[in-house]
């Protein structure tokens, strides 16, 4: 994607601030002591198109999955629930039928 298509996806779906280089889209918050929510990202951290299919070619790329592990790991709620933006794995089986 060109750099002013991502700018104006950023601009018109502000997940974060668009002026902030550093800011992630993926982020985690805890509803209650008893549950917390995570929203992962798919289109930010992916691996290019032309990567070679493999176990380096990934949607959330390894800073994401780190943290995901981390707080997954870290939070003492009874209920974690992960939010994918993206279909996993079943379009993917689904095709090959």
């Amino acid at each position: 994607m060109s750099d002013l298509g991502i700018r104006i996806f950023q601009e018109q779906v502000p997940v974060v601030d668009p002026q902030d280089p550093s800011a992630k889209t993926y982020r985690t918050h805890r509803i209650n002591q008893h549950q917390q929510i995570w929203l992962v990202e798919g289109r930010d951290y992916r691996s290019p198109n032309k990567t070679e299919n493999g176990p380096n070619k990934t949607l959330w790329g390894a800073e994401q999955i780190d943290w995901l592990k981390q707080t997954l790991t870290e939070s003492d709620t009874a209920f974690k629930t992960p939010h994918f933006t993206h279909p996993h794995g079943w379009a993917r089986r689904r095709s090959q039928d």
